[in-house]
């Protein structure tokens, strides 16, 4: 069965032709539609492809930022290779690709193989699901929502945190954006901001991606 990957610099595009594909399972598919959002949201340059079979999508890879890896939604091997074929025949370098384990190991390989290229594994992360909520510990401090004054810590934080795990230092914008959205909260004790938490618009019925840091 013939498979056909069509490619689209248009995250809204990518949003309107696929977007019943990536809620039908909205928490594996969490990643790339809070992606896809945000780009349509905030514009930024980004690539995008769609696999089909019979019209129906069965896989999207994108590259947003154009300096950071290919990211992918689970699909079957036969997939994977049909975009990485459409991604290498346009000249398109990557730098490495992000997904679920078997579709990003089978990404890898076939990519080391047509591009003849090496390939190792770089980092593991895992995607957890709150199933219920648990009681709370009692923990000295307040949650509160970051405001602008904030702004410096949280560009100083980030960028430690981002340098500390090996990932490219985030710009200003990015908090910007996130600040001015309301999706930043610090946790303060005495007066002194001790963490923070950044999360995103819940998209498909699932709660947004958090992710935190406490300071030393």
């Amino acid at each position: 069965m013939s498979l056909k990957v069509s490619f689209s610099e248009d995250p809204a595009f990518v949003l309107n032709e696929s977007g019943e594909f990536l809620s039908s399972q909205p928490v594996l598919h969490n990643l790339i539609l809070s992606i896809l959002h945000a780009r349509v949201a905030h514009p930024e340059p980004g690539r995008y492809w769609i696999a089909k079979r019979r019209d129906k999508p069965v896989g999207v890879a994108l590259q947003s930022p154009l300096t950071f890896s290919a990211t992918l939604t689970p699909m079957e091997q036969r997939v994977v290779a049909a975009i990485v074929d459409a991604i290498a025949a346009a000249g398109v370098s990557l730098p490495g690709v992000n997904g679920e384990a078997a579709a990003a190991a089978a990404f890898a390989g076939y990519w080391s193989e047509r591009c003849k290229s090496a390939a190792m594994p770089y980092q593991a992360n895992r995607l957890y699901e709150l199933l219920e909520v648990g009681e709370v510990p009692e923990v000295p401090g307040k949650l509160r929502q970051a405001g602008p004054s904030d702004r410096n810590l949280l560009i100083s934080w980030t960028r430690a945190f981002l340098e500390e795990i090996g990932e490219p230092a985030s710009d200003a914008d990015q908090v910007n954006r996130q600040l001015a959205a309301g999706h930043v909260w610090l946790w303060e004790n005495g007066g002194e901001a001790m963490s923070m938490a950044w999360g995103r618009e819940p998209v498909a019925g699932v709660g947004a991606r958090v992710w935190s840091l406490h300071a030393a």
